[in-house]
């Protein structure tokens, strides 16, 4: 098997493995609707998870958060890496931020942060 074809099956199972994982989570919640409504996320957004099979890595983390809910972040996203969505921490002061926060990324402002003095307090 060459390695792309390797490569192709991998994303294929992983793909098959988050839509049953969508499916256990929409039926946990009643609807597609439900589950995006239950972490505060609008009606269309389930929608949209449903159509595209998957559930996005952030709402993932906030599913897993919600009391009785039957999977994990890494039942719904298998594959991906996520220790990119953990907080991280300045070593200097203990500031905590996450890569994905909007506006050019944590890790921009980690790295300005880290150029300018701080202390730790």
């Amino acid at each position: 098997m060459a390695k792309g074809d390797l490569r192709k099956a991998a994303d294929e199972f992983c793909a098959a493995l988050e839509a049953r994982a969508l499916l256990v989570a929409i039926e946990w919640a009643g609807s597609a609707s439900a589950l995006a409504r239950s972490i505060g996320e609008s009606h269309h957004n389930g929608t949209k998870w449903a159509q595209r099979g998957r559930i996005p890595v952030r709402a993932a983390i906030k599913l897993a958060k919600l009391p009785g809910f039957p999977l994990t972040v890494g039942d719904m996203r298998p594959g991906d890496d996520l220790r990119r969505y953990k907080l991280q921490e300045c070593p200097r002061c203990g500031r905590r931020s996450r890569y994905w926060v909007s506006g050019g990324g944590s890790l921009a402002m980690l790295n300005d942060h880290l150029k300018e003095p701080c202390e730790k307090g």
